[in-house]
């Protein structure tokens, strides 16, 4: 657990610096995840859900949400740290979250508009990208009941 919250710690100040909101307790407090959201002060013509997007496209599922009812318009990201999780992916998914917003802050409001119907249209829910390698198992991680087998 020492080395879960170190790594959840890492992330999130790196999160953090790359100009995220945490939404998450930092320091040794809390669960090993890291919560976060776009800065509204940045006024990107992207939101969570885009980055997500761009991540599931670099091999990562990092969910992001809609809050509860009244405060749906508040939209945030989760990384949640596994055993499995080593700084070293740490490494290697902050570099593709960089990427990522990289490559969505270059697009046109109209592409990030076609790129989200493009999403929607091809239906990447969990269970429709999942791949064969689970087909015969008969637990929930085969994809069929919107779990996976990802790394965060």
């Amino acid at each position: 657990m020492v080395n879960l919250t170190a790594t959840a710690d890492y992330l999130a100040h790196c999160v953090q610096k790359l100009g995220f909101i945490l939404m998450s307790e930092i320091n040794g407090n809390g669960l090993p995840l890291v919560a976060f959201r776009l800065d509204p002060k940045n006024n990107y013509n992207f939101d969570e859900f885009a980055v997500a997007h761009q991540l599931r496209e670099r091999g990562w599922i990092v969910p992001a949400y809609t809050m509860a009812p009244k405060s749906e318009k508040l939209k945030l990201m989760r990384i949640v740290v596994r055993e499995d999780f080593s700084r070293p992916k740490a490494e290697s998914l902050l570099k593709d979250l960089y990427l990522a917003m990289q490559t969505l802050s270059k697009m046109a409001g109209k592409d990030i508009q076609t790129y989200l119907d493009h999403a929607k249209d091809t239906k990447l829910s969990l269970s429709g990208h999942t791949n064969n390698h689970y087909a015969d198992e008969k637990h929930s991680l085969q994809g069929k009941d919107g779990k996976t087998h990802a790394v965060c």
